[in-house]
């Protein structure tokens, strides 16, 4: 594609993108789900996904960020030329490497700070080789092969992020072609445990072999997939489908949680869907989100009236900045934590303190979109969140 000699991110406001603000409503729900399941025996993360689904807002928010990216960088690569969309793609992907070093380096102080050098901290939070060997352990953070609990999203985001000019390059020309290459590369890793390895041991909490399924499956939904499945997933027959997995996966988490109902279904489906495998991104996970999804899309439609609520309107702010939410509550959730131990885990403090930290997660939320709308936040030769489909997300 040419590149318009009218290429500019005003051009890009003025209309030709029309954002879907589900999008941000449901990654904005995610940051807060995502803090409150970074906090160790909370009982307010009960409520969250994990809890009844075989996926969890780490599934959401990943394929969220593929199907936002396919729709802003491909608009800008329709209008601009696939050289303007590849630039901005590649300096996303360097935003996100560059957030996940100054998180490393934020949440180690903060540890040390809070936590009083306890040694509790410094294995729950996986900080032993920064304060033993900080040489060797700043040269594996540098190259995304060392990085402490909660902030394991990041690396694999930015790989995916380095990768996708070519898969968005790809889908304009062959889209089922790309799905078919994604899910044959998670088959492979996924049934011979191909990992990338991290340092002192262990490999990608986040494996990006198979975690690549969710982004090329979003971006495939936005530029292909939406359309040609669009009878099939809004049917009756898809949505029945769909609440019937979303109701199997619940009794079996909730069965698996409460001992005395481990065997409440047969035997052999237990065994296909456990164990449910994170790294390696389980089928179940796959099978229990697109479930989830079908569901979603017809209880909010596009013209919902939670989008112009209150509530929908602080979520969305927070679903638009999703590189510095999740990063706020990765610092947020430890900092509740610490608390939370000294005060011997009461459930009062439990409840106020998570609702303390969605709150000022929700105040920075809306000060960024109201910083972006001003043109004081996040204008620099990228795509506004507030007025485009997602281009930086």
């Amino acid at each position: 594609m040419a590149e318009s000699p009218a290429c500019n991110s005003a051009a890009l406001i003025d209309g030709k993108v029309a954002r879907d603000r589900r999008l941000d409503l449901a990654r904005g729900i995610s940051l807060w789900m995502v803090f409150l399941d970074h906090i160790p025996t909370d009982v307010t993360n009960l409520i969250t996904l994990r809890n009844y689904c075989f996926c969890d807002a780490a599934d959401v928010f990943v394929f969220i960020s593929g199907f936002a990216c396919a729709i802003g960088y491909g608009a800008v690569a329709r209008d601009c030329g696939f050289a303007a969309a590849t630039v901005r793609i590649l300096r996303r992907a360097w935003q996100i490497y560059l957030a996940q070093l100054v998180l490393v380096l934020v949440l180690f102080a903060e540890i040390i700070w809070l936590g009083g050098g306890l040694e509790r901290y410094t294995h729950e939070m996986n900080i032993g080789p920064l304060l033993n060997t900080p040489g060797p352990a700043a040269i594996w953070t540098v190259i995304l092969q060392y990085r402490p609990v909660n902030t394991d999203v990041f690396p694999t985001m930015a790989l995916l992020r380095l990768a996708f000019p070519l898969v968005l390059w790809l889908m304009f020309k062959r889209p089922l072609a790309v799905l078919g290459a994604s899910v044959a590369l998670y088959a492979v890793c996924y049934g011979f445990r191909l990992n990338i390895p991290t340092w002192p041991r262990g490999s990608w909490y986040f494996n990006p072999f198979t975690w690549q399924l969710l982004v090329v499956l979003g971006a495939w939904c936005a530029l292909d997939g939406a359309r040609r499945l669009r009878d099939l997933l809004t049917s009756r027959a898809a949505l029945v489908a769909a609440i019937a997995v979303l109701v199997l996966s619940a009794i079996l988490i909730v069965g698996h949680q409460v001992h005395d109902a481990s065997g409440t279904a047969p035997n052999w489906l237990e065994r296909m869907m456990f164990p449910v495998d994170k790294t390696y991104l389980s089928f179940s996970r796959i099978v229990s989100l697109v479930a989830l999804l079908i569901v979603a899309v017809r209880v909010v439609p596009q013209d919902a009236k939670v989008l112009r609520s209150a509530f929908g309107r602080v979520a969305i702010s927070c679903g638009e900045h999703p590189l510095e939410l999740f990063s706020l509550s990765v610092l947020l959730s430890f900092a509740m934590h610490v608390i939370l131990v000294g005060v011997h885990e009461a459930i009062p403090a439990q409840i106020a303190l998570s609702m303390l930290g969605i709150v000022i997660m929700a105040l920075v939320g809306v000060v960024l979109s109201w910083a972006v709308a001003k043109g004081h936040y996040g204008t620099s030769g990228t795509l506004p969140t507030r007025s485009t489909s997602g281009g930086d997300n």
